[in-house]
């Protein structure tokens, strides 16, 4: 592999990897022993989460332009919105209170990705486009919290990491995006960090809409690839990805969920990382193989 590409996703993982688990030591360590965290530090978690995205963002693809001058641009903006609705699940919103601002956020962020491509759609077909990518993320969250609540420990936001993970490959190789997919390495890197630090502080969870931010980055980059390149089964492949947290809710029912530990968490992660498999192995079979 060429030099560079391998220092570029060094880069991609090793500095952003560090920095999630910084943030979330500062965070979490002071507090370690109290039974839950304040919403302060889900707060500044997400908060944290976004800066830190749209910081390595900028170094690592060029900077950001303003007005977005391409699409990865539009990424960096979705990560303010993001933690805008991050924001009442972290100060406490009950319940179904915290999913309006969510939706809102989701279809800003899906207006704006596919301002250029559907402009001259009919309106109806551009609300359906915006309403199935906003449906499709708010489930993948709704399962990772459904999970987090069940599951305590470092498995939820090791899921998340997992998902952005599964995206980044996806994007490289079946959409073959290097721009798209290091924009989802770099929530698959923070977050990994995050969970290394939720192996030593157990009380971390994704409570207080902590996996807000890098699963709607996650879900705006899989968007952009399905808008701005051209693959085989596209829709399939990003599918595949968004179905990884359903594979960990189903290790959560019936006997599956008794399992307890480590074989349980492991076993959670192997349920989830199973349809990242299917989509890679769909790439490798239907890729052409190169002419010489």
């Amino acid at each position: 592999m060429d030099p560079q590409i391998l220092k570029q996703i060094a880069l991609g993982i090793v500095p952003p990897g560090l920095a999630g688990a910084a943030l979330f030591l500062a965070l979490f360590l002071p507090t370690a022993r109290a039974p839950k965290a304040a919403r302060w530090q889900y707060a500044a978690a997400s908060i944290g989460l976004a800066v830190l995205y749209i910081a390595f963002h900028a170094w690592l693809l060029g900077g950001v332009n303003l007005p977005p001058a391409r699409s990865t641009d539009w990424l960096a903006i979705s990560a303010i919105a993001a933690a805008v609705a991050a924001l009442p699940s972290a100060l406490g919103a009950p319940g179904l209170a915290s999913w309006p601002t969510r939706i809102a956020a989701l279809a800003l962020i899906g207006f704006v990705s596919a301002r250029g491509v559907t402009d001259s759609w009919p309106i109806g077909q551009r609300i359906a486009l915006i309403a199935a990518f906003a449906a499709a993320a708010c489930v993948v969250l709704w399962l990772l919290e459904w999970t987090d609540r069940r599951i305590r420990g470092p498995v939820p936001v090791m899921l998340v990491s997992l998902l952005a993970l599964g995206a980044n490959q996806v994007l490289v190789l079946g959409f073959h995006s290097l721009l798209l997919s290091q924009s989802a390495g770099l929530c698959a890197a923070l977050m990994g960090g995050a969970a290394l630090v939720a192996l030593l502080l157990t009380s971390i969870s994704l409570a207080g809409g902590i996996a807000v931010v890098p699963v709607m980055i996650t879900a705006a980059s899989l968007f952009h690839g399905l808008l701005f390149t051209e693959t085989d089964h596209g829709l399939l492949l990003a599918g595949l990805v968004a179905a990884s947290p359903l594979g960990a809710a189903i290790g959560c029912l019936g006997r599956l969920g008794r399992i307890k530990g480590i074989g349980g968490g492991l076993m959670r992660l192997a349920f989830a990382a199973a349809p990242i498999g299917a989509a890679m192995i769909i790439i490798l079979l239907t890729q052409e193989s190169p002419q010489y």
